[in-house]
């Protein structure tokens, strides 16, 4: 019988992820932001800003050493004047979503 010596011994595991959090509203030091990011519960973590990855560049050059959770950058984009009907101030299809990328 052939030995497994796969990884991955447990099967799936789920993971606790927070993949919208805007660094520039949190209010405190990078330090603090940090540190409240390192004690949540998610062990991934989408650094998030509207049309750019400055935010999470920021931190990751700066803070890379005290990071303990993965890091994605999340860019958030503002759809509502592509989906708003022009004649109209509802949206196109009834779409009620806040689309990030």
């Amino acid at each position: 019988m052939a030995k497994n010596n796969s990884l991955y011994t447990k099967g799936s595991e789920w993971r606790k992820w927070d993949l919208h959090i805007h660094p520039k509203t949190y209010g405190g030091s990078y330090d603090n932001f940090i540190d409240n990011i390192n004690k949540s519960e998610a062990e991934v973590v989408g650094i998030n800003a509207y049309s750019t990855i400055k935010g999470y560049e920021a931190i990751v050059s700066k803070h890379i050493d005290k990071i303990q959770k993965v890091l994605f950058p999340v860019i958030e984009f503002r759809m509502k004047n592509i989906l708003l009907d022009k004649n109209d101030s509802r949206l196109k299809s009834g779409i009620r979503f806040n689309f990030h990328i």
